[in-house]
């Protein structure tokens, strides 16, 4: 049986997490960010506006329709994306980036010319490491 988040909802955060929360709270964003898919979707609904669910799916190969579910109901709940159900047969669903996730986006692209701009660095860093560790081969 799972925990509770702090309402009694199952599937929440452990009191581990929670107090991890609170001593450093970018940590909830941060984990939120650095995850495999949230950045994708957000990219895809900045570039293209208001997006339906099966375009979403069919953008980011490799993505199962659970984690898309998931991942798209966690960023609803962190404010990046409003949820839009349109009352049609078949019913429609559109997801849209918030003021707040396009402004997320920002720090993002920092990060990111951080990275292009100083890859060769990490890289030679990388390779130095695994040879003073692991000899020429750079494996274990």
């Amino acid at each position: 049986m799972g925990a509770n988040d702090i309402n009694g909802n199952p599937g929440g955060a452990t009191s581990g997490e929670e107090e991890q929360s609170a001593r450093f709270p970018s940590r909830d964003v941060l984990n939120r960010i650095g995850d495999r898919w949230s950045i994708r979707i957000m990219r895809i609904l900045q570039e293209r506006g208001s997006v339906r669910y099966t375009e979403l799916e069919r953008a980011i190969p490799g993505i199962s329709r659970k984690m898309l579910t998931q991942t798209l109901r966690a960023i609803e709940r962190d404010g990046m994306i409003v949820r839009t159900t349109h009352a049609e047969i078949p019913p429609r669903v559109d997801y849209t980036a918030t003021e707040l996730g396009i402004a997320s986006l920002g720090p993002i692209d920092v990060l990111c010319e951080w990275s292009e701009a100083y890859m060769d660095e990490v890289r030679e860093a990388r390779r130095a490491y695994d040879e003073r560790h692991h000899g020429s081969s750079g494996t274990r």
